[in-house]
Protein backbone atom coordinates (compact mmCIF):
# COMPACT_ATOMS: atom_id res chain seq x y z
CA UNK A 1 0.00 0.00 0.00
CA UNK A 2 2.63 1.95 0.61
CA UNK A 3 4.03 2.40 -3.14
CA UNK A 4 0.85 1.67 -4.64
CA UNK A 5 -0.89 5.12 -6.19
CA UNK A 6 -4.41 5.09 -5.33
CA UNK A 7 -4.81 7.31 -8.10
CA UNK A 8 -3.47 4.88 -11.28
CA UNK A 9 -2.58 1.88 -9.47
CA UNK A 10 0.80 2.04 -10.29
CA UNK A 11 3.03 0.33 -7.80
CA UNK A 12 7.03 0.88 -7.92
CA UNK A 13 9.47 1.35 -4.69
CA UNK A 14 10.75 4.22 -5.87
CA UNK A 15 6.97 6.06 -5.91
CA UNK A 16 8.07 6.47 -1.88
CA UNK A 17 10.93 9.23 -1.88
CA UNK A 18 10.79 9.33 2.28
CA UNK A 19 8.77 7.62 4.71
CA UNK A 20 6.39 10.90 4.36
CA UNK A 21 5.87 11.62 0.93
CA UNK A 22 4.61 10.07 -1.69
CA UNK A 23 4.87 10.84 -5.58
CA UNK A 24 3.43 8.53 -8.77
CA UNK A 25 6.29 8.29 -11.68
CA UNK A 26 3.44 7.28 -13.66
CA UNK A 27 1.02 10.16 -13.24
CA UNK A 28 2.79 12.27 -10.95
CA UNK A 29 0.14 12.15 -8.08
CA UNK A 30 1.79 13.88 -4.93
CA UNK A 31 0.60 13.31 -1.35
CA UNK A 32 1.66 12.71 2.52
CA UNK A 33 2.43 8.66 2.27
CA UNK A 34 0.00 7.47 5.28
CA UNK A 35 -2.86 9.02 4.09
CA UNK A 36 -2.28 8.02 0.38
CA UNK A 37 -1.81 4.62 1.74
CA UNK A 38 -5.28 4.84 3.44
CA UNK A 39 -6.61 5.38 0.27
CA UNK A 40 -5.45 2.27 -1.37
CA UNK A 41 -6.48 0.19 1.72
CA UNK A 42 -10.17 2.01 1.17
CA UNK A 43 -10.01 0.88 -2.42
CA UNK A 44 -8.99 -2.73 -2.10
CA UNK A 45 -12.04 -2.70 0.25
CA UNK A 46 -14.48 -1.37 -1.71
CA UNK A 47 -13.37 -3.73 -4.49
CA UNK A 48 -13.62 -7.02 -2.22
CA UNK A 49 -17.03 -5.36 -1.34
CA UNK A 50 -18.32 -5.29 -4.72
CA UNK A 51 -17.07 -8.94 -5.70
CA UNK A 52 -18.78 -12.48 -5.89
CA UNK A 53 -16.48 -13.51 -2.81
CA UNK A 54 -18.10 -11.06 -0.28
CA UNK A 55 -21.96 -11.99 -0.86
CA UNK A 56 -21.20 -15.53 -0.91
CA UNK A 57 -20.99 -15.56 3.61
CA UNK A 58 -19.52 -17.55 5.54
CA UNK A 59 -18.81 -21.01 5.64
CA UNK A 60 -20.74 -23.53 8.15
CA UNK A 61 -18.58 -25.11 10.71
CA UNK A 62 -19.47 -28.60 11.78
CA UNK A 63 -19.85 -28.27 15.86
CA UNK A 64 -18.20 -31.57 18.09
CA UNK A 65 -20.94 -33.44 19.62
CA UNK A 66 -20.05 -31.95 22.80
CA UNK A 67 -20.38 -28.74 21.91
CA UNK A 68 -23.72 -29.13 20.24
CA UNK A 69 -24.87 -30.95 23.37
CA UNK A 70 -23.97 -27.73 25.89
CA UNK A 71 -25.60 -25.40 23.10
CA UNK A 72 -29.02 -27.57 23.16
CA UNK A 73 -28.68 -27.39 26.91
CA UNK A 74 -28.18 -23.99 27.31
CA UNK A 75 -31.44 -23.00 25.19
CA UNK A 76 -33.15 -25.19 27.67
CA UNK A 77 -35.45 -22.56 29.31
CA UNK A 78 -35.94 -23.46 33.39
CA UNK A 79 -39.60 -25.24 32.86
CA UNK A 80 -37.56 -27.74 30.83
CA UNK A 81 -35.66 -28.67 33.61
CA UNK A 82 -38.91 -28.52 35.92
CA UNK A 83 -41.15 -31.00 34.10
CA UNK A 84 -38.10 -32.86 33.62
CA UNK A 85 -38.05 -33.34 37.55
CA UNK A 86 -41.58 -33.82 38.03
CA UNK A 87 -41.92 -36.44 34.93
CA UNK A 88 -38.87 -38.09 36.94
CA UNK A 89 -40.47 -37.61 40.20
CA UNK A 90 -43.70 -38.92 39.26
CA UNK A 91 -42.30 -42.16 37.83
CA UNK A 92 -40.47 -42.92 41.24
CA UNK A 93 -43.65 -42.48 42.80
CA UNK A 94 -45.48 -45.16 40.90
CA UNK A 95 -43.23 -47.23 41.50
CA UNK A 96 -42.81 -46.70 44.71
CA UNK A 97 -46.67 -47.75 44.80
CA UNK A 98 -46.59 -50.98 43.11
CA UNK A 99 -43.85 -52.32 45.90
CA UNK A 100 -45.68 -51.25 48.62
CA UNK A 101 -48.63 -52.97 47.14
CA UNK A 102 -46.95 -55.90 46.62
Amino acid sequence: TSQECHVCGFTHKDNRKTQENFECLNCHHAENADTQASKVIKNRGLKYIRTEAFLKGKTVRKISSRRKQAQELASLDSGGYVSRSIENATTCDAINRQSSIT
